[in-house]
């Protein structure tokens, strides 16, 4: 089952496809990230695409206007149905752990975990069973 898992591909969409904002300042990663901090959102559960792209620009938009962030937080963000979205991307320090962006990488699951029996429950718990 789970080499079944791996041989799936993933599907990407990059900040381009989904018309992100250039960022105002790009700091590179020092080294390899060391640690993988998993987010949510807080937001509604998005599995349709459209509704997706919506909250990916509102997410980058209230972090670069009203907390005054360079860039979406996040280095990716997970949508309901598996997509994964370039937030920031591969080594770029992000904005999303306060004091430990400088070696992590941050991966926001769209959605709120507050919320029972949210579909990326099962998802979150099998990356921290790991």
């Amino acid at each position: 089952m789970v080499n079944e898992v791996m041989d799936e591909k993933v599907k990407m969409v990059s900040r381009l496809q989904w018309g992100a904002e250039s960022p105002r300042c790009r700091e590179s990663v020092k080294g390899s990230a060391q640690r993988v901090i998993i987010h949510h959102t807080a937001l509604e559960y998005c599995q349709e695409l459209t509704h997706c792209l919506q909250q990916l620009i509102h997410i980058q938009k209230m972090h670069m206007k009203e907390r005054d962030f360079d860039d979406i937080g996040y280095n990716f963000l997970v949508g309901g149905d598996g997509t994964v979205f370039e937030g920031r991307g591969w080594g770029v320090i992000g904005a999303h752990t306060k004091g430990n962006n400088h070696d992590s990488l941050g991966i926001a699951f769209m959605g709120n975990f507050n919320i029972p029996h949210n579909p990326c429950h099962q998802a979150v718990w099998l990356v921290t069973a790991g």
